[in-house]
């Protein structure tokens, strides 16, 4: 006997959820695998919902550096004018990338969790390697300072590189224990930290407690208490370039339009177009003057 159909249309529903395009399903995948491959642009200073409703451009006050004086009984205080004459950092939103692929049988291909999760992690990687390698290029650009290494090698760290960082920070009036301070390397030089014992006994690499980049991908644990991460990014805009060593205030990011996706059926083709695209802008707020670095390349010895 031939089914017609089915007491609540429960058959009629499922044929239409598989059959049809499901585009909360696609981008739910998508925007889990585009975080989970953000490194650089993951440890930024997220100002995305200053650009969500309207506008492509987010005004920042360059506020200078205030000082206190002493009162004395009976005396008006004196205000000072610096903030009146700060300037001002822009992040424009002015980027749009996107990742796509034709998908013959979209159905299948969303009847399957394993094949779900192979094309959303293909579309969101691919498009976080685009804003991650992008990002690099502004660090490359926007770092006015560096650090270079002690030792000859390319691109090996020691310890006593370690100390410079430290000492350069606190010199700078950062607290690279607050959480915001980050070293982010490149394949050479992370793997080269474990040709020294100073960098893999468990009472140097520091606080043993994770929790609190367990989320972030790339976080390979502390050193001296100061988070390390690995990038295969860095060095992408220079070879010189073996890591950045910066604060989170340095690091700026917008996106106006999250990963979203959309689909089109193509006749021609007799398949799914697929894309996932975002609209973003980035800004690195570096300067070259005392107590105001917030970045650093990290480069052989000159």
């Amino acid at each position: 006997m031939a089914i017609t159909g089915v007491v609540g249309g429960g058959l009629t529903n499922a044929s239409t959820f598989f059959n049809s395009f499901i585009p909360e399903v696609w981008t739910e995948g998508i925007r889990y695998y585009f975080q989970k491959n953000l490194i650089l642009a993951g440890l930024s200073t997220d100002w995305s919902d200053q650009v969500s409703n309207s506008g492509d451009t987010i005004h920042m006050p360059r506020i200078n550096e205030q000082s206190a004086d002493s009162k004395s009984v009976h005396t008006a205080i004196s205000w000072s004018t610096n903030a009146t004459d700060e300037s001002k950092d822009d992040l424009v939103v002015d980027k749009h990338h996107y990742a796509g692929m034709l998908i013959e049988d979209v159905a299948r291909v969303q009847a399957s969790d394993d094949l779900m999760a192979k094309y959303t992690q293909e579309l969101g990687y691919a498009l976080a390697k685009k804003i991650e390698v992008t990002v690099e290029a502004g660090f490359e650009t926007y770092a006015d300072n560096s650090i270079e290494l002690a030792a000859s090698s390319t691109g090996i760290m020691a310890k006593a590189d370690l100390g410079t960082m430290i000492k350069t920070l606190a010199q700078n009036d950062i607290d690279y224990l607050d959480g915001n301070t980050y070293l982010v390397l490149s394949p050479t030089t992370y793997a080269g930290l474990f040709s020294s014992d100073d960098f893999v006994r468990a009472d140097a690499i520091g606080d043993s407690n994770m929790s609190s980049f367990s989320r972030i991908t790339g976080f390979c644990g502390k050193i001296g208490g100061l988070p390390v991460f690995l990038s295969n990014v860095v060095g992408t805009a220079s070879a010189a370039t073996y890591g950045y060593l910066f604060h989170k205030s340095f690091n700026n990011i917008a996106f106006s339009v999250q990963p979203r996706v959309q689909n089109d059926y193509d006749i021609d083709y007799l398949g799914t177009k697929v894309v996932t695209d975002a609209v973003w802008g980035w800004m690195g707020k570096d300067e070259n003057t005392a107590s105001s670095r917030r970045c650093w390349k990290i480069l052989d010895a000159s």
